[in-house]
This record gives structure tokens, C-alpha cells and sequence, in this order.
């Protein structure tokens, strides 16, 4: 990293770091003098170094009046974050109503970033430190004061003291800020909508700052008095910045091609594996570009966004590393996987969406930035590979004794599977084999140059780099080898986040080690339950969530540190809270906050992005499907819905025809008019509803009706009458949906409702019997159910539920054991 742009990126990061001390109380000054003082405190055993007085200048004079008077030379670095500051201003702050109105609440709390987008989903806060919970509170909720922000200060202060202005500081000073300015406003200005977080704010002006740095650098300039203060209106049109993105194929069918036989372990290591391969290009790239992490806008579920300097090496780097990464994966895995990228030419003004469209049908100059990153990663997803790498294709060598891989099928570099019965492996479903007895109890993942272990990863200059999982004390004696460690990533290890770490949240919650084990958990009928839950328009809310047809300003909300804050929250929620939620921490059961929330039995393959994968027993999998909606509704307020797919299978069966047919659940799920829908145990059977009807008439009102009347001893009927009549209900809804040749509705659902009547009334007690009054009352509710089509649908998933709850294991369901 040049020095230059190593400064402007602490610069850009704390440059507003004197608004927690300036809200915390005290002396009377700006947040600007503040923070100097504040900075001045941290470092006070060396403030005077040459590196800490430029970030000092930075932080002081990042304003135009404070700069106007200032006698700092015209290559200071506070004239760029000057502009950076307002460039990061500009692209988070738009007036909510008459600003004439409007003053300064010093104590105003944090609005989520939900809260404008798709719609008005106002009314919620995050809540003051010390709350435990990640999930907004009502605006009435206990207000903030200058005693939350000293709280907040009192943590900032020590982690500041230990850092030093160099680029191995960047990301102990990024989580630092993440953990300490994540739930306060960048903005307590009431005409405002304060929904931007000051570390959200911070970070875009320091990734600003680092692309003009990198770009004056190119250019020659050093006048940065000239370029960003005299001429900062013209400056504005320059295209000094790439938006760029990159974007993984073939994630799904990598992860699913795995063999029944440990199954659950394969599918999570190939999980953790995309996550890190992902972040070590990111990483390398940054490395190669000398920018740090505050220069990526979003990574999750195998694709990224990141603002880069408009150089020409930024342009050769991009195209190296691209076509390495992808030579690699051609060698590693063959076409499975590829990885495709683009990047448009932005001016700050793009990035600040000026001039704003005026009317909903003109494309903003922010839609408009995205619609080209995204057209030129489609376009290299249409001519994926080089003639040279399709010339390598060609060439490779095949196994001649006929041998192939039993997993994913190759048939080169195979080995024989040692867990196996004379069968092979490829090289890398064997390390994928011995990687999950890692997951659970390695918190730190160490890239090395020199093998410690045999899952490389390729590096830009040609090299490789080689994975490590270990513990703690371990990564942090070999992280003093310097020539060695190339990047350390850590997973909940809070005391390695201080040492250069970058943190990898995953969702890494696993109950049980075996799908075996999990269908073992299950209540009644030995099933394995396989859940998919996809956000329902997750791409349009990230392009036009934020934005308002009929609003006389419809594009004023759609931001890029909305878009980077709305990004970073969803990846945070299914990568970091995903774990509490099943794991029970997060104090949520099945219909929101419970006491005696517990551990599910269950298992997260894979949540990132938009989606996710889970496994676990049958009903611990409905269960944990809930928990997630029910979260996410309340973590987003209401903006962001979704939807699952839940199918029921033996522990044996194939795991890939598991995971295609319960995509079929989901697909069906997302047909439903609003979407927002579960559908439930198979495809044909069209067993759907949305959330709000699963919660209150499947589970609160139907299951509990078939409990209280047949879990009563004094009934006396077993389930095979229980089948019958849910074998009429499904004849029943058949004969309703088909249609003779004329397209008429066939004849017969009469007789099916007959039928179903005769079976309630076998049923009934003697006349004089005490629960004669009860099952009156129940057989009416019953065939009131079953002439309803909505009715019956619920009322038919509610006996699956129930029978299955109360089946022996020996049964048998779809002829599978």
C-alpha cells in the first residue's frame, strides 16, 4: 500500500471520530476539535509522529471553514478528505421535509435502513449499548444519552490506543469502528433520516479517499488544495472511480454434488470453502490494488461490490487476477465453478446520484452506474474463457483404467478414499472430506506461504497460498512469522480481531455431526428435514428498493451508502445472527421472542446472500424455518420478506435429488401472489400458505383442534382412520383443480365430501357418552374445513403434521425406510 493512500484511509475512517466524544458531553467545541483532542488522548504516549499528525490534520480540518483558515499546504491530506467527507456526505444525507425546520438532536438514535426501503417502514430504532438483542425497538423505546455515548467512547478509546497509522492496522481499526460506531447516526440532524451509521459513513469517505489518493498518484497531481477545494465542482465530473463487481456460477450444484455418505460434513465444508475462497480474492485483489477492506462495499453469497481507483494498473491488475482465479478453478474443479467480473467508470457525482432524475421514468445516474457493472459481469458470463484456457481444457488427461471420482465424478488426480471400500476420490473431495472436523472447533484460518496443510489457494504474483484452521494461541505465535502469514481470518475469536485479523462471519451452527443423527432428533416419524429459504426480490430492493415512483424526488433515498449499509446489514443478519437464532441465544422461538428458546436440531449448510440451506430433523427444520422469517421480519421492519421450501426425506436418500426437489418447494412458495410463503413436503401435493395463515390457522388454530380431540385416550381412534380422511380431503382438492375435455370442472367432489362426512361421523362417541358434546363440535369444524378450498389446504397440512408427530419409527412414508 503506498503510504499516501494508507494515510487517507485512516484519515477517511476516523475523521469523524470526534462525534462520539462530542456527544458523550464536555467542553463546548466542535466535533472536529473534539476528535483532534480525543485522537490527541489515544496516541498521547507519541502524538506529534510524522503519520499521526497528518490523520490529526485530517480529523481537524475536514471542514470548509476550519480548512479556509488553516495555513496547511496545498498536498495536505486534509484538503482530500475534506472532499471525501462530502463526496461520503452526499451519498448518505438527503433532506426528509423542510429543512428550514429542521436542528440538530445530539442524542437522536439510529434508524435501521429499512426504514425507506421499499416503502415506509418507520417507528423502529436500534437500541442503546448494552442490549443484547441485534433486532430494532420501538421509537419509544428508552432514549439515548450522553451516558450511551460515553459507554461507547470508553470502548473506542482503548482500541484506538493501540493502533498505529500503517496498512497492517487497517483492519483491527476497522472492526474497531464496526463494533463501536455501527448503531450510532452519522447524522443526529432531524431534517435528515438518520439511518446511515457513522461507520457506514466513515468507511465510504475512506474508500473515497483511498481511490483519490491511488488516482492522484496516477496522474501526477499533488495540488490537493487545487483538485478537491478550489475546483471541487468540476472535480465531481471526473471519472476517478470503478465500480466493480464480481459474481461466482455453479455455487449450487457445487455444494449439492456430494455423496450420501457423509454427506452433511462434505456439504458444509464445500460451503466454508466457497465463503473463503471468496474472501481471499477479494483480499488478494485489495492487496494487489494496495486498498484495504474499506473498499469493498458488499461480499456475500458469492458475489461482491467494491469502489476501486479509475487507474490503468487498477484496470491490469483486475484482468490478471481475474484470469488467474479462474486458470485456478479450471485446474481445481474443471467448468463447475467460474468466476465473473466487470466494472464501469464512475465520477463522484454517479456515486452521489447528481444531477437526481426528476422523474421516476429518467434513469438516475446511480441506477444507471449499477445497470453497467451489471451488464458487463453478464457479458463475461456469456464468453467465460480465453483460448488459452479452453486449449488447456482440451488437453486434460482422464484416469485410463476407467476410475472416477465417487463424489463429483473426475476422473484425474484421484486417490484412493481411505474412509471407503476400494473406491477414489479427487484430490479436492478428499480435502473437502477432512475439512468439516475442523468447522466446529478452529476459530482461526491462517493463509501461509509455506504448506502447513494441502488446500491451496492461488496468489496474484503466481504463487499459492496454503489454509490453515487452528486455535487461537496457535494463530497468534505463528502470526509474528511476518515473512510467512500472508492473512488471518478469524471466526468468533474476539482476541485475535486486535492482531491484523479480518473477521469471517459464517454461519457455522450444526447441532448434530450426521445427517443420521439429525433424523434420530426428529418427533415421530424418523425423517430428515431439508429447508431452502430465499429472500423474496432481494436483486430489485438492491436496485430500486430505495427508490419512490411517485415521490417528487423518486430517487432520493437511493444512495451508495444505503445500498453498502442495506448490503452489509442482510450479511450480517444470515451470516452472524443466523447462528443465535438456532442456537437459541438470540432468545426467538417459532413465533418470536421466548424464554425457552433452545438449540434446534438442525444444521446450516449454507446462508449467505439472500439464501439459505439447512438440514435437521423434521420438525426441528419447520421450527428453524419460522425462527429465520420471524426474524427477519422484525430485524428488517416488515421491508424484506421471504420464503422456504421444506421437504421430508430418509437420512439415505440422495442429498442432490433432496435438495433439487425441495428448490421445487421453493419455487413454489415464490408462485404465490406476494410470495412470503412456506411450502411444505412435496411438490405435487401444493401444500402452500403464507406465513401469516402457517402461523395462525395451520399451527394456532387446526393442529391444535386435531390435538386436543386425538391425543384424548377416550376418543379411542388410532391414525389409519386419520389417513383415510386426509386420503378424501386430497381426493377432494384433486377433483376440485381437474377439468374434463371442455375444460368444465369434472363431477365427483360431491362423493369425496360424502365420503369424508360418513368417515367424521365413525367418529362420534355414544349420544350419552361426556365426549359427545366435544366431538360434535369437532366434526363440525372439520367439515367446515373440508368445503373451504383455503380451509382444506391448511387443514390438510396440519394432519401431515400430526400424524407425522405421532408415527412410529418403523413406518414407512413415499415407500422409503
Amino acid at each position: 500500500m503506498n503510504h499516501q493512500t494508507m494515510l487517507a484511509t485512516f484519515g477517511g475512517l476516523l475523521h469523524d471520530a470526534g462525534k462520539i466524544a462530542y456527544r458523550s458531553g464536555g467542553a463546548n467545541l466542535s466535533h472536529s476539535r473534539r476528535g483532534f483532542d480525543f485522537l490527541r488522548d489515544c496516541w498521547r504516549d507519541n502524538p506529534d509522529s510524522h503519520d499521526r499528525q497528518a490523520v490529526l490534520d485530517c480529523v481537524l480540518y475536514h471542514h470548509q471553514d476550519a480548512l479556509k483558515e488553516s495555513a496547511l499546504p496545498p498536498d495536505s491530506l486534509a484538503w482530500l478528505i475534506y472532499y471525501a467527507d462530502n463526496v461520503s456526505a452526499a451519498a448518505d444525507r438527503r433532506k426528509d421535509g423542510d429543512s428550514a425546520s429542521g436542528h440538530y438532536a445530539r442524542y437522536l438514535p439510529l434508524k435501521p435502513v429499512f426504514a425507506k426501503l421499499n416503502g415506509d417502514h418507520d417507528g423502529f430504532v436500534l437500541p442503546p449499548p448494552g442490549d443484547a438483542s441485534f433486532l430494532p425497538v420501538p421509537e419509544n423505546a428508552r432514549p439515548w444519552t450522553k451516558e450511551d455515548y460515553q459507554t461507547v467512547l470508553a470502548a473506542l478509546a482503548p482500541r484506538l490506543a493501540r493502533l498505529t497509522p500503517c496498512a497492517a492496522e487497517l483492519n483491527p481499526l476497522l472492526l474497531a469502528l464496526e463494533d463501536t460506531m455501527g448503531a450510532v447516526p452519522s447524522s443526529t440532524f432531524t431534517g435528515d433520516v438518520p439511518d446511515i451509521s457513522l461507520y457506514d459513513h466513515s468507511k465510504i469517505a475512506a474508500a473515497v479517499a483511498a481511490c483519490l489518493s491511488e488516482w492522484t498518484l496516477a496522474e501526477g497531481v499533488t495540488d490537493f488544495k487545487q483538485a478537491f477545494f478550489t475546483r471541487e465542482t468540476a472535480s465531481r465530473n471526473v471519472p476517478a472511480f470503478l465500480l466493480y463487481s464480481a459474481d461466482v456460477s455453479g455455487i449450487q450444484k457445487f455444494i449439492y454434488t456430494v455423496s450420501t455418505k457423509g454427506a452433511l460434513r462434505s456439504l458444509r465444508s464445500r460451503s466454508f470453502f466457497l465463503e473463503i475462497a471468496m474472501e481471499h480474492y477479494i483480499d488478494e485483489l485489495l492487496n494487489g490494488l494496495g486498498l484495504s477492506r474499506a473498499n469493498l462495499l458488499y461480499s456475500g453469497g458469492g458475489h461482491c461490490y467494491l469502489l476501486l481507483p479509475n487507474t490503468a494498473r487498477t484496470v491490469e491488475i483486475l484482468k490478471a487476477w481475474n484470469t488467474r482465479f479462474n486458470d485456478w478453478l479450471l485446474d481445481a474443479f474443471g467448468t463447475r465453478l467460474y468466476l465473473a467480473d466487470g466494472w464501469t467508470e464512475c465520477a463522484a457525482n454517479e456515486l452521489t446520484n447528481r444531477p437526481a432524475a426528476k422523474a421516476a421514468e429518467t434513469e438516475s445516474p446511480y441506477k444507471a452506474m449499477f445497470r453497467r457493472v451489471s451488464s458487463a459481469v453478464a457479458k463475461k458470463k456469456i464468453r467465460r474463457y480465453t483460448a488459452e484456457q479452453v486449449l488447456r481444457m482440451n488437453a486434460g488427461g482422464l484416469d485410463d483404467t476407467g476410475r472416477e471420482c465417487r463424489v463429483c465424478g473426475r476422473s484425474d488426480t484421484l486417490i484412493p478414499d481411505r474412509y471407503g471400500d476400494g473406491q477414489y476420490l479427487c484430490r479436492w473431495c478428499a480435502l473437502f472430506q477432512d475439512l468439516t472436523a475442523h468447522l466446529e472447533n478452529k476459530t482461526a484460518y491462517l493463509l501461509e506461504r509455506r504448506a502447513e496443510s494441502d488446500l491451496a489457494l492461488p496468489l496474484l504474483d503466481g504463487g499459492t497460498a496454503y489454509l490453515t484452521m487452528t486455535d487461537a494461541e496457535t494463530a497468534r505465535k505463528r502470526g509474528q512469522d511476518a515473512a510467512n502469514l500472508l492473512r488471518l481470518y478469524v471466526r468468533d475469536a474476539p482476541e485475535l480481531e486486535e492482531v491484523c485479523a479480518a473477521r469471517l462471519d459464517a454461519g457455522a451452527y450444526a447441532a448434530k455431526e450426521t445427517l443420521d443423527e439429525l433424523a434420530d432428533a426428529s418427533k415421530g416419524l424418523r425423517r430428515l428435514g431439508v429447508c431452502r429459504m430465499d429472500v423474496d426480490n432481494l436483486g430489485l430492493a438492491f436496485v430500486a428498493g430505495f427508490e419512490r415512483p411517485e415521490d417528487p424526488e423518486p430517487y432520493r433515498y437511493a444512495t451508495l451508502s444505503r445500498t453498502s449499509a442495506f448490503s452489509r446489514q442482510m450479511s450480517l443478519f444470515f451470516k452472524r445472527h443466523m447462528n443465535a437464532i438456532l442456537d437459541g441465544s438470540a432468545g426467538i422461538g417459532a413465533d418470536g421472542p421466548d424464554s425457552a428458546a433452545r438449540p434446534l436440531d438442525a444444521a446450516l449448510v449454507y446462508s449467505g446472500g439472500d439464501d439459505v440451506f439447512l438440514v435437521g430433523a423434521w420438525d426441528a427444520a419447520i421450527e428453524a424455518a419460522q425462527r429465520v422469517q420471524w426474524a427477519l421480519d422484525k430485524f428488517s421492519c416488515g421491508a424484506v420478506t421471504i420464503s422456504a421450501g421444506i421437504g421430508m426425506f430418509s437420512p439415505h436418500y440422495p442429498i442432490r435429488m433432496a435438495a433439487a426437489r425441495t428448490a421445487k418447494l421453493e419455487d413454489a412458495s415464490k408462485e404465490m401472489d406476494g410470495k412470503s410463503a412456506i411450502t411444505l413436503f412435496d411438490p405435487s401435493d401444493g401444500y402452500r400458505c403464507h406465513w401469516t395463515e402457517f402461523r395462525k390457522n395451520v399451527l394456532g388454530e387446526k393442529l391444535p383442534a386435531l390435538r386436543r380431540f386425538f391425543d384424548n385416550p377416550r376418543n379411542g381412534r388410532g391414525n389409519s382412520l386419520l389417513y383415510r380422511i386426509l386420503g378424501l380431503l386430497r381426493d377432494s382438492r384433486d377433483l376440485e383443480r381437474s377439468r374434463n375435455r371442455d375444460g368444465e370442472p369434472k363431477s365427483g367432489k360431491g362423493i369425496a365430501l360424502a365420503r369424508y362426512a360418513y368417515l367424521l361421523s365413525r367418529l362420534a362417541p355414544h349420544k350419552n357418552s361426556p365426549e359427545y358434546q366435544e366431538y360434535e363440535t369437532f366434526s363440525r369444524q372439520m367439515y367446515d374445513w373440508g368445503i373451504r378450498a383455503k380451509d382444506r389446504d391448511e387443514l390438510m397440512i396440519a394432519m401431515e403434521l400430526y400424524v407425522y408427530g405421532k408415527r412410529e419409527r418403523t413406518e414407512e412414508i413415499n415407500g422409503e425406510q
